[in-house]
């Protein structure tokens, strides 16, 4: 699967499009990392700072109410 870094505009262009199929909020090194996946293109979309770092959260509720804030209701969590 082709990983790609996505900034917020681009990253709710695909949300509002449908180009999704699952939302994944997983625990990497104590801080929390957003993906989603677009199984027909066989991509991972990975949310992007502005300084072009993955977008990371210290914790799951805030990670949750982001996605909660885009009209997401469904999502996995993963911890490594």
């Amino acid at each position: 699967m082709k990983n790609e870094l996505v900034g917020m505009a681009g990253f709710r262009q695909l949300v509002e499009s449908g180009g999704i199929d699952e939302f994944v909020i997983q625990r990497f090194n104590g801080l929390y990392h957003l993906f989603a996946i677009n199984r027909n293109c066989g991509v991972s979309y990975y949310l992007r700072e502005r300084r072009g770092d993955y977008k990371t959260w210290t914790t799951l509720d805030r990670a949750a109410a982001f996605l909660y804030s885009i009209n997401i209701t469904r999502f996995s969590v993963r911890c490594a």
